[in-house]
């Protein structure tokens, strides 16, 4: 997983270094920084918009009874909600909460692997080629939420390799006769 998120970050300052440059001899006026914002607004609104319909899979909405507050009903039925949509169409801190929240036990927001990889790729690109644009922002976020997202897929990816349920990882409850934690 190291290495995989090493590459990532090299991969990152290579494109923003060569987009940097770019940038440097084709936006060179107020009104080009202007345009160029307003196009990558433009293009990363429509795609958290478009995908989760595109690639839309909905879930009972009764599963997830412990997050009601981060579901996103989006196209789906009544009672139904996206989880991609979940992730996409939240705050940044909320789509963090739901990535993390699928990991903590039964009733919350679950996302399958393909949901997982989609987001962090989308986040990933994002973040590379707008970073770098004259609008004021940050990394802590993107990057929170892109660790997230991969750590979610490496999760997946070790129970599936183990032949384990992302449920064996849940920590049972401590109580006064049993303050032991699950996998400890």
């Amino acid at each position: 997983m190291g290495a995989l998120t090493g590459v990532l970050g090299g991969v990152f300052v290579i494109v923003n270094s060569n987009l940097g440059l770019i940038r440097k001899k084709l936006v060179n006026s107020n009104w080009k920084k202007l345009a160029e914002a307003c196009l990558f607004s433009f293009m990363t609104t429509s795609c958290f918009y478009w995908f989760p319909r595109a690639f839309n899979d909905c879930e009972d909405a009764s599963s997830a009874y412990n997050a009601t507050d981060l579901l996103v009903q989006y196209n789906c039925p009544e009672g139904q909600y996206s989880p991609l949509a979940t992730m996409f169409m939240n705050t940044e801190g909320d789509a963090i909460r739901s990535i993390i929240d699928g990991f903590e036990g039964p009733g919350n927001v679950h996302s399958y692997s393909w949901n997982l990889i989609f987001f962090a790729l989308m986040w990933y690109w994002w973040t590379i080629v707008t970073y770098g644009v004259w609008v004021p922002a940050g990394l802590f976020l993107p990057g929170i939420i892109i660790g997230c997202a991969v750590g979610g897929v490496y999760a997946e990816l070790q129970a599936e390799v183990l032949g384990n349920e992302i449920s064996d990882s849940w920590s049972v409850p401590a109580t006064a006769t049993s303050p032991e934690v699950k996998g400890s």
